[in-house]
């Protein structure tokens, strides 16, 4: 049997589609909303080349975003690496060149971090920078097909090597 984290949370949210999967600050998202949004955001990532396990950086502060993010990429077959805004510029640009995306997905407030992704000079190495909270959640809401097999990349998570380097660690679906 093939069991994928998205396709779980896609049962979890048909079966409670009004109760609250999200609750941040102010804002409470909906089991059903988050589905959708994800599924939006999924269509985007699937039209803009990502392949099955591709491997797309987020590099998010704490919002909801990054749920929505994470989701998404696995919805549209790919695995994500989570990348904090407040590494330092050298540790993202390695993190970001080993993942060899084509696309990033962010959402950062904070002007010191913003100028340091910017920084990395994304365009020149034709990486995208697409914002989350520029997309528009209310279009492509229907459901992807599902194109994983519970042995394909879920999420990568770098640690610190004893080289200096950080080492990424593949973590599958069957591994959750």
């Amino acid at each position: 049997m093939t069991k994928c984290y998205h396709t779980e949370f896609q049962k979890i949210a048909k079966c409670n589609p009004t109760k609250p999967a999200i609750i941040f600050q102010e804002k409470t998202i909906s089991y059903k909303e988050l589905d959708e949004m994800s599924n939006s955001l999924g269509h985007y990532i699937r039209k803009n080349g990502v392949k099955r396990n591709d491997i797309i950086p987020i590099i998010t502060e704490r919002s909801f975003y990054f749920v929505v993010g994470t989701l998404a990429i696995m919805k549209a077959g790919a695995a994500y690496l989570p990348i904090d805004p407040e590494f330092p510029k050298d540790r993202i640009e390695y993190m970001i060149e080993e993942s060899n995306s084509n696309i990033i997905l962010t959402y950062i407030k904070n002007d010191d971090n913003n100028k340091k992704i910017k920084d990395l000079n994304l365009y020149s190495k034709n990486i995208k920078e697409y914002k989350l909270s520029k997309h528009n959640y209310n279009e492509n809401t229907e459901s992807l097909e599902s194109i994983n097999e519970s042995s394909d990349l879920c999420y990568v998570m770098f640690t610190s090597g004893t080289t200096g380097k950080p080492k990424g660690t593949l973590i599958t679906h069957n591994n959750l």
